[in-house]
């Protein structure tokens, strides 16, 4: 969840400026905000905010334990889309009000810089309508849509999903293609770098848009980055260790955060920052994806019990631990 906030205040502060993202971030979190983004359609069923292969996966009571094991990832992601969508759609309000021509409303809505031309294209036609509910609301989506990470497998290159060869194509079209789990396994959370590169590139290229408006975004950006670097850093412990963590999340870290989750367990127990506590032999699992997460689970269970012993101290030294890593107490 930390680095969901990290990019909705990258993205948010860059985009809009600090002040917008304040009032984005305000509207979310009231309930009139909250049914308004889902009005819009800026969060709701059609948006992915965990990953797909999660959706379906389970039965029974291993559905209901998805549900509760990623409800605060997927709220994080939702009030993320939530607060752009308003950061920017009160930026175009703001905008409607004060702009006498299409042209000052692009200006001051902030459209000429990062956001697709057809885009434009339909923001014109709806103020040609007078259609102003419409446009903000379609302002405040396309930023969303445009610089905020989804989780379906369109949202990341197809490998990354597990997809290989020819299958790309019928997984466009709403096909549930042959996944390999391996290709899965190490490059699943592709779509926080291209996502990331494409906000980079599409709004600081030579050409993307007036280049006084660009050095400002720039210039936001990198302020942005500073701030957030500084909390990370006191919030991770301070020392080098929470110098690398917080690398990733500001600057160009978030392009190289691109492995997967089986990746990302490797590398901290290499690293020293996750224990391997796994006792016993690993099984393999072969099925669909609802057979092998439960079979997973109930090895989780199964290794629960092992490091339990009667008073549980195996599992309140484990939480010990980890908790002063967190707090950066162990070097």
């Amino acid at each position: 969840m930390m680095r969901v906030f990290a990019h909705t205040f990258q993205i948010g502060v860059a985009k809009t400026g600090w002040p917008y993202l304040i009032r984005g971030m305000t509207r979310a979190m009231t309930r009139e905000g909250w049914q308004e983004a889902i009005r819009a359609g800026a969060i709701g069923a059609e948006h992915l905010s965990i990953p797909e292969e999660v959706l379906g996966a389970g039965r029974d009571w291993y559905r209901r334990a998805l549900q509760i094991g990623f409800g605060p990832f997927r709220y994080s992601q939702d009030l993320s889309r939530a607060s752009i969508f308003h950061a920017a759609s009160e930026r175009a309000k703001d905008a409607l009000r004060a702009a006498k021509t299409f042209e000052q409303f692009v200006d001051k809505a902030g459209l000429d810089v990062g956001i697709p031309r057809p885009e434009v294209a339909k923001a014109e036609f709806l103020w040609r309508q007078g259609r102003h509910a419409e446009l903000t609301d379609h302002v405040g989506v396309v930023h969303v849509d445009s610089y905020i990470p989804g989780h379906s497998n369109l949202d990341r290159p197809f490998v990354g999903s597990g997809v290989l060869g020819g299958q790309a194509t019928g997984i466009a079209r709403g096909a549930r293609p042959v996944v390999h789990g391996g290709p899965r396994f190490a490059l699943q959370f592709l779509n926080w770098p291209s996502f990331y590169g494409q906000t980079l590139f599409e709004n600081f290229r030579p050409g993307a848009g007036p280049r006084g408006k660009q050095a400002a975004m720039f210039a936001r950006w990198v302020l942005a980055n500073s701030a957030l670097g500084v909390v990370a850093y006191e919030l991770y412990g301070e020392g080098e260790k929470a110098l690398e963590k917080a690398a990733w999340l500001t600057g160009l870290g978030p392009l190289f955060y691109s492995f997967g989750p089986g990746v990302s367990d490797v590398q901290g127990i290499s690293s020293g920052a996750r224990k391997a506590a796994w006792t016993g032999p690993v099984e393999t699992v072969f099925g669909d994806d609802a057979d092998v997460g439960k079979k997973h689970m109930m090895q989780g269970f199964r290794q629960v019990g092992r490091s339990l012993p009667i008073p549980f101290k195996g599992a309140l030294k484990d939480l010990s631990d980890y908790q002063k890593q967190l707090l950066g107490e162990e070097e």
